[in-house]
């Protein structure tokens, strides 16, 4: 049993990778900087001046943030790597300030919704990889169900519980016109 639903696991895994790796956005004419040190701090609350995505790694929440409000928080999963991206292939989650591409359907995770890693600056300084996005649980919930438990299971993406949640998220970003996502 315990085999099978690791082989299952791994299965999903080879997935996420294979199909979404032309799913990085191009970024908007005018670039989101990449976060600076001293600027996290800033990040701990919703910023009063405009509409942002944050994840808060440490607690595994994803909120939605305007106008110095939060206006929806979910669980998330991140990477089974850890954090702090550098190499395609890590499995790891980026950290920093990057553009948000809008959502669009996917046939493995109901909605992915694209994130500009790596910036332009980052690939200056060897950052690779890509196809890195914010999405909801894989299609097949029978055969992964299991893997919206567990906390770090993508390849790098942050991943919600739920197609509602994933839903929800989406409409937010396309309704505020949002995009930018921190990453802490």
């Amino acid at each position: 049993m315990h085999v099978r639903l690791l082989r299952q696991f791994l299965f999903g895994v080879t997935l996420c990778s294979t199909f979404l790796t032309a799913c990085t956005p191009k970024p908007p004419p005018e670039e989101v900087p990449p976060l600076q040190v001293e600027e996290r701090d800033e990040y701990r609350t919703c910023p009063r001046e405009r509409s942002i995505v944050q994840v808060d790694t440490l607690a595994y929440r994803l909120r939605l943030c305007h106008a110095g409000r939060e206006e929806g928080s979910f669980r998330v999963a991140l990477g089974r790597g850890g954090l702090n991206k550098r190499v395609e292939g890590d499995a790891r989650t980026p950290l920093g300030r990057y553009y948000l591409g809008l959502g669009r359907p996917s046939d493995y995770f109901h909605t992915f919704i694209p994130v500009g890693y790596p910036t332009p600056e980052q690939k200056r300084q060897g950052y690779s990889g890509g196809a890195i996005g914010i999405h909801g649980p894989h299609q097949d919930p029978d055969r992964y169900k299991d893997t919206v438990r567990l906390s770090n299971w993508t390849l790098g993406c942050i991943a919600v519980p739920s197609r509602e949640d994933i839903e929800k998220i989406a409409a937010w970003v396309k309704d505020k016109h949002v995009m930018e996502v921190v990453i802490q």
